[in-house]
This record gives structure tokens, sequence and C-alpha cells, in this order.
């Protein structure tokens, strides 16, 4: 599809381009933590627009590619027992566990349905009573306050044939995680808007002061990302480390109270394993016991072998800023979006499935600006 941006909009990126250009003295690396941000960086040619010295790498945006392999495993195990119906996000079918997907469950003759909210799960549980319900999600805080008023409506009207399976995960501790391991070396991080306004901005102050990390929350549009990595590299530049809220909607540091309400009556923090990365402790969501009938893992009892999975995929290296996509051996070759061999290449918004459909895209409206008006 082809992008015509107003001329104003032009003006604004090159003016941006020219202002890193001047600010940036020396080489600084800037992580982004969100898929679109990322998707738009690929898409756009960004990186084009910087000084050579001036590094842009990829945290662990999209939640699919660091969902666990068990989680996908549990979901299998449930859908392919008698009378359930599971039910969940289109991009999950292909994620892969440890030996199968979700779209061969289908195939093999599960009932999976896919959703765009887990509200809808409710009328599939009141038009079929005599099957179980089961809502599988996976994601980051902002799916959180539709799945917790599913659950309390759940226990209101009462239904008693629904229950959600859940990897509810919280970014911060993933950035901790990043942050924490001595191989992953950035010095300024964009994190998402959209996040921040239902979550707030307030635990990003601590863990900008703790790592003395300039952060930046901003939108995942060009001009939005561009402005972001300004404001970041001045910060380098100034020795620095504040939190800079540049995305509107998110208008405090403590985000939306009454979503976060919701979440607190349904959901307590709970030790959650990643991949790619590992065992985060309070890193994820999970159904407090006082809507624990909810729970689809205490409704069906389910509990699968961990099996220590070996490939040359470097996809854990990728979601924590360790390498790129074109910096695996497989990427591209042995690992492409027919044949992925991880999550980052199956999710249509994982890194490298990114970095896969616009590396070699040579209509990058940004770079063509660029050119053309210099």
């Amino acid at each position: 599809m082809q992008h015509n941006y107003p001329f104003q909009v032009s003006e604004k990126i090159l003016a941006l381009s020219d202002q890193i250009h001047t600010v940036a003295t020396q080489p600084w690396t800037i992580m982004d933590v969100c898929a679109n941000q990322t998707q738009s960086i690929m898409k756009y040619g960004i990186q084009q627009l910087l000084p050579t010295y001036i590094k842009l790498v990829h945290g662990p945006g999209c939640p699919l590619s660091v969902t666990p392999h068990s989680s996908i495993d549990e979901a299998i195990a449930i859908a392919q027992k008698p009378h359930v119906i599971l039910c969940t996000f289109p991009d999950t079918l292909r994620i892969n566990g440890t030996r199968s997907h979700l779209l061969m469950a289908r195939f093999e003759g599960a009932d999976i349905r896919t959703l765009y909210s887990p509200l809808d799960a409710l009328k599939i549980a009141n038009d079929n009573p005599d099957k179980e319900i089961v809502f599988f999600s996976v994601g980051y805080e902002t799916i959180a306050p539709a799945l917790g008023l599913a659950i309390k409506l759940a226990s209101q009207k009462p239904i008693k044939n629904f229950s959600v399976l859940l990897t509810q995960l919280l970014i911060p501790a993933a950035i901790e995680a990043v942050l924490r391991d001595n191989d992953t070396q950035f010095q300024g991080l964009l994190t998402a808007g959209h996040i921040c306004s239902v979550m707030g901005y307030r635990h990003f102050e601590s863990i900008a002061k703790r790592y003395q990390l300039p952060i930046v929350i901003s939108d995942a549009d060009p001009v939005a990302i561009l402005t972001a990595i300004l404001t970041c590299i001045e910060q380098c530049e100034a020795q620095e480390y504040k939190v800079i809220n540049q995305y509107p909607p998110c208008s405090n540091e403590n985000g939306n109270r009454l979503a976060q309400q919701a979440m607190d009556e349904i959901f307590e923090i709970s030790d959650q394993q990643w991949r790619g990365i590992g065992h985060l402790p309070q890193s994820a969501m999970r159904i407090n016991i006082d809507f624990q009938r909810f729970d689809a893992r205490k409704k069906f009892d389910i509990r699968v072998k961990i099996y220590n999975i070996k490939t040359i995929c470097r996809g854990g290296d990728v979601v924590k800023g360790k390498c790129k996509p074109t910096d695996c051996c497989a990427f591209a070759n042995k690992c492409t979006p027919e044949t992925p061999l991880g999550p980052t290449m199956i999710s249509s918004r994982g890194t490298c499935a990114v970095y896969y459909h616009y590396q070699n895209d040579d209509y990058k409206p940004l770079k063509l600006i660029f050119s053309h008006n210099k």
C-alpha cells in the first residue's frame, strides 16, 4: 500500500532527522519494546534517517514471541478434551508449543475458534450450555481490563461453562530482565504508549532511576518515533535519566484507575516463564482465589511436561536486543514465515517476521522523502 505523506509531515520528518544528526555526538543504542514501533521502524526505513552510529534494537515487543511452550501445550491439551470449545486470538493459532500448535489441533478435530474480544466468548458460552468454553488469552497489560470484565460478567450472570486459560504478561518485568543481562547493551528505551495509558508510567520511573536509562513513552507513527529517538539521545548526551511522556492519551503517571480496579479485583501478580528470557518473578497475572472457578488450569487440572527445546533459532537473543534477526544464520534461510523456527518469525508482529517482510522492500516512504529532499 502506498503512503503519501503531506508536505508538512515530510518537512517535520526531515527536521527531526537533521536535529538527531546535530544532537548525537557519539554512538548510542536505543531499544524499542513495542511491536508496532518495530514495524514502523522497518516499514518506513527509520534507521536510514539516523546517523550510522545510532543503533536501533528491539526488545520483547510481541507477547506471542515470549509466550512459553508450556502455555501452548496447555491450550492444546484442553482443546482436545471432549465438549470443549477453545477460543483465542487469531495470531495465537500458529505459535508452536513443544510438538504442535493450535492450528494443527483444529485440523485434527478440536473445536478452536478465533475471536477479537474475550467478551465474545461469553455469547458462545450462552449459546452452547452443553459445552465448556475456554478463552485462551496471551498478551500484555492492555488486554487485561477486557479479560477482567468478561470474568466479572460471567460471575454475575452467572455463567458456569466459561473459563480462561491465562498467560497475561507484564512488560516492565521483561525490561528489567533484559537490563540485568550483561550481554545486552542499550542506553535508551522507547516504550508503548497504549500500555502506559492503562497502567501509567510510574513503574518505569524506578527503572529509569535504577538503571540510569532514559525512557520515552511514544506512539508508533514515524514522526512520534523520530521525536522519541531525539528525546532519548538528548537525555543520553546530557546524562539525564527521566521518563518522558510523549503519548498524549497517557495523561498521567498513574494510568487508568478504573481499568486497574477491574484488574485488581480479578487478578493477582505471579511468577512466569518467558520464552527466550527465562523464569521471571512477579512478571505476570493470574486469576485470584475469589474467581478461581474461572481459571481453566484449576478447572481442567492440566499438567504438561516441560522440555528443553534445542534450536538454531536465535529468537531469544532477538527479544533481548542482543542481535537483530539478520544476525541469525537461520533467518530467511531455514527460518521463514512459511517454515518458522521460532515465535519471532511465526507471529506476524514478531521481530523476525517484520524484518523478513520489509528487509528487501525498496519502497520505504521516509527513505524516499529523505533522498528526494536532500
